[in-house]
C-alpha cells in the first residue's frame, strides 16, 4: 500500500453528489486511528462509495475529523454491530464493504470486487489475499471450503451483496471472530464467497499464522466447537465458487455494470496499455521505460493484461508507476473482458489506447472502437515470428490496420515486413527502443569483484546469455555451442545463463549430459542488480535467437561494453555493426560458426576490449534512452491528429458485439487446444534436437519412468477433472513444475 498512489492517479468522482454503489462500514469499539483507512478509501479507483464509521459514543470525538468529506459519516452508538445492521438495511447501495479497523484497501480492491460480484450474482461476497507491511502474505480464502469448520480463513474485510449480508440475520462483524460465523451462515444458505488471488488487503498489524484465528488457543477451541455444533452438517457440502470457463458462443454483454465516472482535468492525458502479461522481458522493459517517461510528463496510465493463467513477476515494477493495473483473469471471466475494457476507457476518459503484444487486444479492436469512437488506438510492435500465427503481432497489425490510428515499430526491418504484406507505410512509424546509458555503463569495481567471485582472471572469457528460456530464444542451442567452443580453444572461459522459462529444465539437463558443468552454469531468473553485476564482468553477450526485433537485452549489454554475438535476425543488424559485434545467419552449420567466433574472442582479449568500447560508443550515440520518450510522445500526438483528420471506420455496435462473441469463442477454443498441447509437451520425451546439433540427447531413465506413470494415471486425471475435482489441476501443475525444476 503506497501513500504515493494518489499523486500518480487522480482518482476522484466526476459527480460527488451521485448515489454511491458501495456502502463501506467500519465498526470501532476501542481507541484507534483510521487515517490509513481514510487515505486508502480516497485513493480507491472505484470512487462511488460512502463510508459509515459506527463507534462507541466515547470514541466519536476522536473520529469527527474524518467527516470533513461529505461521503464520510461518524455515528456514535452503544451497540455498533446491531446499529450498523439497521444502517445497511436503510441504504440504497447495492454493495456493502465491511472494512475492519485493522486493515486498509489496495486502490483497486473495491472496483475489482464489485466487478466480480456484479458479473457473478450467485456469489455472496468477495475478498482478496492479505499481506502486512513486512510482506508476509496470507494466500488463502474461500477456496478452503470445509476447512472453515476448523479455522477462519477469511478476515472481516470483504465486499458483499447487501441482500446476502442481511439474509444471514447476523450483526456486522466487528472483528475476525464475528466474520467466521457469517461465512458459515452463508454456506448454510447455499451461498459462498470468492477470494481474488492477489494481495489487495493490507493488514496494519503483523500477520500471525493463521492470521484470523484468536491468539488465545482456548478461545479459538471454544468458538470452533460452538460453530461445529451449529454448522457441522455443512461438512462435505460447502459451495464451490470460482471463475467458470466460457461456454460455446457465449453472448457478449455491453450493459453497464458500474458508472464510476472519474474526474479529469482538461490538462490531464490518460493512456490505457493493453498487454499480455507482466513478465521479465525486452518488450516489458520497453513498456516500463515508456510508462516511466509518460508519468513523469504528467500522463496517467492504466494497464490491463489479457493472457489467462499466467504469472506476473513484474507486477510490482509496473505498480511503481501506476496503481491502475488490472490482471483481468484474476477477477473476471473471459467473456467479460471486452465489457470491462470498454468500461475502463469510459470511466477514466482514456485518450489513447496502446496495444503492446496482446493478440486479444488486436482482436477486440472493432468492439472497442465501436463503443469508444472518440479514443485513439495505437499499437507498439517489437518483432515478427513467421513460426507463430504466420507472423505474430505484426501480421495481426496488418489485418487490423483499418482500426488503428497509427502503428509504431521498433525497427525498420519490421516495417518493411509489414509493408510487403499490404500495410500502409504512411501509418507506420519507427521508434527505436533505447537504453538508459547512464544506468547501464561499465563499472570497473563491480567487474573486478564479480570476476573474483567467479574465479576468473582478467583475460579469461566470460560469456553471458540473458533471456526467457522459450523456443524463440533457442536455448537448446546454448549447450551445443559451448560444447563446440571447448573443442576449439584452450583458453579459459565460463558461460552463465540468466533467465527462467519452460525450457530451463532441458537446458540444465543438456549441461549435465554434455558434461559442461565446469564451464557453463544456468542461474535462473535474477534481479536487475545481479544482471548489472554479471554484465559488468562479462566480455561477450550471446543471443542466438530464432526471432528478434531490436533486442533490449543486447542494447543493455553493449552499453556495459560487452561484445554482442547475435543471430542475424529481425532488426539486430540495425543495432550491431561489424566494428562492435558479430551477426551470424541461421543455417545448418551455425553452431560451429558461433563456436568459431567465440574461440576468437577467447584467444584475443585485446580484440574483445576494443569491440566492447565500440559497442558502448554506438549505443551512446544512437540508442540513448533520452531520445525514446520524446519520440514516443510526438508519435502519440501524431496519432491524435490522424484520428481527427483521417478517422478510421467504425462498425455498427450490433456487428461489433457479434464480432467480440466470435473472438471470445476463438480464444476459448485456442485455450483448450493449448492445454492439450501443454499436457502432451509436459510429459513427452525430449524434443527433437536442432538440425545443427551433432550429438543426440539420450532420454533420461527418470523421464522414461515418468512417461510410463503418466500413461497409467492420465485417464484417471481427466475423469476427475471432468467431475469437478478442480484440486487435481493445481496438483498436476505443481508436479510438472517440480519435474522441470529438477531437470527430469
Amino acid at each position: 500500500m503506497n501513500a504515493d498512489y494518489q499523486s500518480r492517479y487522480s482518482y476522484a468522482p466526476a459527480d460527488p453528489s451521485a448515489d454511491p454503489d458501495v456502502l463501506v462500514v467500519t465498526l470501532v469499539v476501542s481507541v484507534t486511528d483510521l487515517a490509513r483507512q481514510e487515505m486508502a478509501l480516497r485513493a480507491q479507483s472505484l470512487q462511488s462509495w460512502q463510508w459509515v464509521i459506527v463507534c462507541l459514543p466515547a470514541l466519536a470525538e476522536g473520529l469527527l475529523h474524518l467527516a470533513t468529506d461529505p461521503r464520510v459519516r461518524v455515528i456514535p452508538e452503544m451497540h455498533p454491530a446491531s446499529a450498523s445492521r439497521h444502517l445497511v438495511q436503510s441504504s440504497s447501495c447495492r454493495f456493502v464493504c465491511t472494512l475492519s479497523a485493522d486493515t486498509a484497501l489496495d486502490p483497486t480492491f473495491l472496483e475489482k470486487a464489485a466487478w466480480f460480484l456484479a458479473t457473478n450474482p450467485h456469489v455472496a461476497c468477495c475478498n482478496a489475499y492479505v499481506r502486512d507491511e513486512s510482506g508476509t502474505l496470507w494466500s488463502y480464502g474461500f477456496e478452503q471450503g470445509d476447512r472453515f469448520l476448523d479455522t477462519n480463513y477469511a478476515g472481516a474485510t470483504a465486499l458483499f451483496f447487501k441482500d446476502d449480508l442481511l439474509a444471514t440475520g447476523l450483526p456486522l462483524p466487528i472483528n475476525d471472530d464475528g466474520a467466521w460465523e457469517i461465512w458459515l451462515q452463508l454456506a448454510d444458505q447455499g451461498k459462498w464467497g470468492f477470494t481474488i488471488p492477489q494481495p489487495l488487503i493490507l493488514s496494519l498489524y503483523p500477520l500471525s499464522m493463521p492470521p484470523f484465528q484468536s491468539r488465545d488457543p482456548s478461545h479459538h477451541t471454544i468458538q470452533r466447537d460452538r460453530l461445529r455444533a451449529r454448522y457441522g452438517t455443512l461438512h462435505g457440502r460447502f459451495p464451490h465458487v470460482g471463475l467458470t470457463d466460457a461456454t460455446p458462443f457465449e453472448a457478449i454483454s455491453d450493459a453497464p455494470v458500474l458508472a464510476n465516472h472519474l474526474a479529469k482535468s482538461t490538462t490531464t492525458k490518460r493512456i490505457l496499455m493493453i498487454v499480455p502479461w507482466l513478465v521479465v522481458g525486452g518488450a516489458e522493459r520497453v513498456n516500463l521505460n515508456l510508462i516511466s517517461y509518460l508519468t513523469q510528463k504528467g500522463f496517467e496510465v492504466s494497464i490491463v493484461t489479457t493472457l489467462i493463467r499466467q504469472q506476473h513477476p513484474w507486477l510490482s515494477e509496473f505498480e511503481r508507476f501506476t496503481p491502475d493495473v488490472f490482471i483481468l483473469d484474476l477477477f473476471l471471466r473471459l467473456p467479460e473482458f471486452p465489457r470491462f475494457i470498454v468500461y475502463l476507457i469510459r470511466s477514466r476518459g482514456i485518450d489513447t489506447v496502446i496495444i503492446s503484444n496482446s493478440y486479444l487486444g488486436y482482436q477486440l479492436l472493432p468492439f472497442l472502437r465501436s463503443h469508444c469512437p472518440g479514443t485513439v488506438f495505437v499499437d507498439l510492435l517489437h518483432s515478427y515470428d513467421e513460426g507463430w500465427k504466420n507472423g505474430g503481432y505484426p501480421r495481426a497489425s496488418v489485418g487490423y490496420q483499418s482500426q488503428l490510428d497509427l502503428t509504431i515499430v521498433i525497427c525498420d526491418h519490421v516495417k518493411r515486413w509489414m509493408v510487403a504484406r499490404g500495410a500502409d507505410p504512411e501509418r507506420i512509424h519507427i521508434c527505436y527502443t533505447n537504453v538508459d546509458v547512464d544506468r547501464w555503463r561499465p563499472d570497473p569495481r563491480r567487474r573486478a569483484e564479480m570476476r573474483i567471485s567467479l574465479g576468473l582472471g582478467e583475460d579469461d572469457l566470460l560469456i553471458v546469455l540473458i533471456g526467457r528460456l522459450t523456443s524463440e530464444k533457442r536455448p537448446l542451442l546454448f549447450a551445443p555451442i559451448i560444447a563446440a567452443l571447448r573443442k576449439k580453444t584452450a583458453s579459459r572461459f565460463l558461460t552463465l545463463v540468466l533467465g527462467d522459462g519452460p525450457l530451463r529444465g532441458q537446458v540444465e539437463r543438456q549441461i549435465r549430459e554434455l558434461r559442461l558443468s565446469d564451464v557453463m552454469r544456468a542461474l535462473g531468473r535474477v534481479n536487475d542488480d545481479e544482471v548489472f553485476g554479471y554484465l559488468a564482468a562479462a566480455d561477450v553477450f550471446l543471443i542466438p535467437s530464432q526471432t528478434e526485433g531490436v533486442s533490449v537485452a543486447t542494447m543493455e549489454a553493449m552499453a556495459m561494453g560487452v561484445v554482442p554475438v547475435s543471430a542475424d535476425v529481425g532488426g539486430q543488424g540495425e543495432l550491431i555493426t561489424a566494428d562492435c559485434g558479430v551477426l551470424i545467419p541461421h543455417g545448418p552449420h551455425e553452431v560451429d560458426e558461433y563456436a568459431r567466433v567465440l574461440a576468437r574472442f577467447a584467444d584475443d582479449p585485446d580484440m574483445r576490449r576494443r569491440m566492447g568500447q565500440a559497442a558502448r560508443k554506438r549505443v551512446e550515440r544512437h540508442f540513448a534512452l533520452r531520445d525514446f520518450g520524446p519520440r514516443m510522445e510526438a508519435l502519440l500526438e501524431q496519432a491524435w491528429e490522424l484520428h481527427h483528420t483521417a478517422p478510421r471506420v467504425v462498425i455498427p455496435i450490433e456487428l461489433a458485439r457479434e464480432w467480440a462473441a466470435q473472438i471470445i469463442e476463438y480464444t476459448r477454443q485456442e485455450m483448450a487446444l493449448d492445454e492439450i498441447w501443454a499436457e502432451r509437451e509436459s510429459w513427452r520425451s525430449n524434443p527433437r534436437p536442432h538440425p545443427s546439433l551433432a550429438i543426440p540427447l539420450r532420454q533420461s531413465f527418470r523421464r522414461r519412468v515418468l512417461r510410463f506413470v503418466w500413461a497409467q494415471v492420465a485417464h484417471l486425471y481427466r475423469w476427475g477433472v471432468s467431475r469437478n475435482m478442480r484440486w487435481l489441476v493445481p496438483l498436476k501443475e505443481r508436479l510438472v513444475s517440480e519435474v522441470y525444476r529438477r531437470g527430469w
